[in-house]
């Protein structure tokens, strides 16, 4: 099994795709149980980037029937697209600080795959 991406991925998801796939590949990630993974951190950044976008066109508040103006219901739904990112990007290393705490753990590793969630406990 190889590693692309899901059909159902959209244009935007589809380019993070394949920004992020040399370093994936890099690291040796490019694996069949990482794709549906991978696949939702390239959607959350797909959604983070289309609620930026309804923001901008509809305002940072918008009328209510009932309660005049309210924040725009849209930024609840990028804050949950960022907490997906910011929380499947440390499975992948995507920061300086991810980076180091899988490193320690391959060197401590020496028998078969490092245990990615041990290094994420200890943060």
């Amino acid at each position: 099994m190889s590693f692309d991406p899901p059909k159902e991925l959209d244009d935007r998801a589809l380019e993070q795709w394949h920004t992020l796939l040399p370093y994936i590949q890099s690291k040796g990630m490019d694996k069949p149980e990482f794709i549906e993974v991978y696949a939702t951190l390239c959607q959350a950044v797909q959604t983070k980037y289309a609620q930026l976008q309804a923001i901008k066109e509809l305002g940072e508040y918008i009328e209510s029937k009932r309660d005049g103006y309210i924040r725009n219901p849209c930024y609840m739904t990028l804050n949950q697209a960022i907490d997906t990112i910011l929380k499947i990007s440390k499975l992948f290393g995507l920061s300086p600080a991810d980076q180091k705490a899988l490193a320690n753990v391959e060197e401590e590793t020496s028998e078969g795959a490092p245990s990615y969630m041990a290094a994420l406990q200890r943060k």
